[in-house]
């Protein structure tokens, strides 16, 4: 039997012609979710345990809605790229935001890092290394935002599309699902440590101003233009987050229907969503076997990889209250604050929730109903 969606767009410029969430790629990727499943997953683990790094603050600030944060590229006409060369883009998207992560962790022992950067501009001919590498850095941090938004525009295609032929398993639906979960999860895992670490954009913020106050037009290959556009980014409450939802928008923008689109884009999230799930009950009800002796921080990740789904859904989502109306969102909102409040400590399940209702688009919207609302209380 076969499923017919509506076709939305043309073929132009050789796309492929939109058709919503694909058959075969619901059934194949269901396909997926056996007793391998987590291993698939967690192959290309690193031996290395990345620490956690989820707001410590359980009631944090109302975040800014991410709509007040344009794209940091038009991208209206980028050219789609499939197979092994997106599978590689997204690894190397992965590779980098863990990067990030680390540097991140880093910049938090870097105490004298402001008396640095003023030393660094008042002798100017002298090169500072750690005030370079800093700027360097967040310089490639910013490539990076830009680079999500260019590339996974191409995955929402591709998992989107009608797919008559597979080129190889890595341009499979399956792995780019897989290989798109890990870089959601690392964006969140960024994003909730740069809410925790000011120094980031204190510092950035100070370099410039000290730039600005010595007419320094070019230092560190990074001139004022450049340096504006930096400074509106780490103002950002989520940063790499906010990129993945403009690449959805940048998507959803292109086709003829943009209530079609995101329907279709909302089914084909709702797919990995479920068997992430099925995965977290299956590792959940098998931890005392040996292939699960890293159980918490496989644990951690499925969780955080269904939150960021939610969250994802939740800002392409237009109607009030987006996922957190049970009646209309096709996500069961309650049932994964049961699953974070039984799988997870109080402490964590409190960090978690934070998050979840800090970087969400509706949750502060009038028509959510009050017991759910109740939900994100812990005592």
């Amino acid at each position: 039997m076969q499923i017919h969606h509506q076709q939305i767009t043309k073929n132009k410029n050789n796309t492929k012609p939109f058709v919503g969430c694909s058959f075969s790629f619901c059934t194949n990727f269901i396909k997926l979710s056996n007793d391998r499943i987590s291993k698939f997953i967690f192959n290309n683990t690193t031996t290395t345990k990345i620490k956690r790094v989820i707001s410590t603050k359980s009631e944090p600030p109302k975040c800014p809605a991410i709509g007040l944060f344009p794209p940091l590229s038009e991208n209206t006409n980028y050219i789609p790229i499939s197979g092994k060369q997106l599978c590689w883009e997204i690894k190397q998207l992965i590779n980098n935001t863990e990067l990030a992560i680390i540097r991140l962790e880093q910049l938090n022992t870097q105490s004298n890092l402001f008396k640095e950067i003023n030393e660094s501009i008042e002798n100017i001919g002298e090169e500072n290394v750690l005030v370079k590498q800093f700027v360097l850095q967040v310089k490639e941090l910013f490539e990076l935002a830009k680079k999500i938004e260019k590339i996974i525009p191409s995955f929402f295609e591709e998992i989107c599309s009608d797919c008559p032929q597979v080129d190889e398993v890595e341009s499979s639906e399956q792995l780019l699902s897989k290989n798109f979960t890990k870089l959601l999860n690392a964006t969140i895992r960024f994003d909730s440590l740069k809410i925790t670490t000011p120094i980031l954009q204190n510092a950035f913020s100070l370099f410039r101003r000290m730039c600005l106050l010595k007419n320094l037009g070019n230092i560190y290959t990074l001139n004022a233009p450049l340096s504006d556009q930096i400074v509106l980014f780490l103002s950002r409450p989520s940063p790499l987050f906010t990129a993945i939802v403009n690449s959805a928008g940048h998507f959803i923008g292109r086709q003829r229907s943009r209530e079609l689109a995101t329907s279709h884009l909302s089914e084909a999230l709702i797919v990995i969503y479920n068997v992430v799930k099925k995965m977290l009950q299956r590792l959940c009800n098998n931890q005392q076997q040996e292939d699960y002796s890293n159980t918490d921080y496989h644990k951690e990740f499925l969780i955080r990889s269904l939150m960021g789904i939610l969250l994802l859904s939740d800002h392409i989502d237009r109607n009030f209250g987006g996922i957190f109306i049970p009646s209309r969102s096709p996500f069961d909102i309650a049932d994964f604050i049961d699953i974070v409040k039984l799988r997870t400590s109080s402490v964590e399940a409190k960090k978690t929730l934070a998050t979840l209702r800090f970087m969400s688009r509706h949750f502060s919207d009038s028509e959510i109903p009050a017991y759910i609302r109740k939900m994100f209380e812990i005592n």
